[in-house]
């Protein structure tokens, strides 16, 4: 099962083209995909032959260098999920900005650069970042891409404040060093 993080146009699913950018009306929440084999450079069949317990001392260290990397950015997650082959982390939009689809695209987009720049390498899946139209896993349902099937679930819940777009536009920062 796979949860969409937007809310799209009435009728749009069924009728309109489906799940398409042109058809969200509102982006709830950002998701920055941390898969496994870009963080540890582990080819994934490896992973796939990895016990649960091996693959938790793994994503247990991606979410420490995760962790300090959102801090430096001053990015508040909201959640974390293991995915089955790593992680991923929500960061909530506040209600007033959800709306402006087009601005949040585009700095989702330079979020997860500038994530990967902090980082120094790739971390964050650059090629996970339509806003509002990509699908995540809902836990605890199964992983079921690899060998062996995984349960997905959520490792980390905050309630801390949604960002404003504002704020993740200056986070977000095109031009700064990383």
């Amino acid at each position: 099962v796979y949860l969409a993080a937007a809310t799209f146009r009435r009728g749009a699913i069924s009728r309109f083209g489906g799940r398409s950018k042109d058809n969200v009306e509102t982006v709830r929440w950002l998701a920055f995909d941390l898969d496994l084999p870009d963080w540890c450079d582990i080819e994934r069949a490896i992973l796939e032959t990895m016990s649960d317990d091996e693959l938790q001392d793994l994503w247990e260290k991606q979410l420490m260098d995760a962790d300090e990397i959102f801090q430096l950015m001053g990015l508040t997650v909201h959640r974390v999920d293991y995915t089955g082959y790593g992680l991923c982390a929500y960061v909530r939009i506040t209600d007033a900005d959800q709306g402006q689809v087009d601005e949040i695209d585009t700095v989702y987009k330079q979020l997860v650069q500038r994530f990967n720049a902090v980082a120094g390498r790739r971390m964050a899946d650059a090629q996970v970042t339509d806003a509002g139209t990509r699908l995540t896993r809902l836990p605890p349902c199964l992983n079921t891409k690899g060998t062996t099937p995984r349960r997905a679930r959520t490792i980390r819940f905050g309630d801390g404040p949604a960002m404003t777009l504002a704020q993740l536009a200056a986070i977000a920062g095109a031009n700064r060093e990383p």
